[in-house]
């Protein structure tokens, strides 16, 4: 067996290495985003990240609300915005960056 070349057996790895560099085109498109207004008053504490599940309707997200775990909310989302660590919270009225789900 000396002298036999190995070849890799995961298909996405011999993709790879075929020619010898990384193959980048399997990495997935950015998620799609828009802009909205906040709906209401949005609180936080500083150091603490927090995600909101929205619902986007012309132009204006409001926050979806319920235990962690619950499906039902995910479900309703159009996507998610995130509330900074720094931030003790986000202003009802501010422009805020919704994540949408695909």
């Amino acid at each position: 067996m000396s002298g036999t070349p190995r070849i890799p057996l995961q298909p996405v790895v011999t993709d790879a290495c075929h020619d010898g560099s990384v193959n980048t085109a399997e990495q997935p498109p950015p998620e799609p985003t828009t802009r909205a207004r906040l709906s209401r008053d949005l609180a936080s504490a500083t150091g603490r990240l927090d995600v909101v599940q929205v619902v986007v309707r012309d132009g204006v997200a409001e926050p979806l609300f319920g235990p962690s775990a619950l499906l039902s909310v995910l479900a309703r989302a159009d996507g998610y915005l995130v509330v900074p660590e720094a931030a003790t919270g986000l202003d009802g009225g501010t422009e805020v960056e919704v994540i949408l789900y695909r």
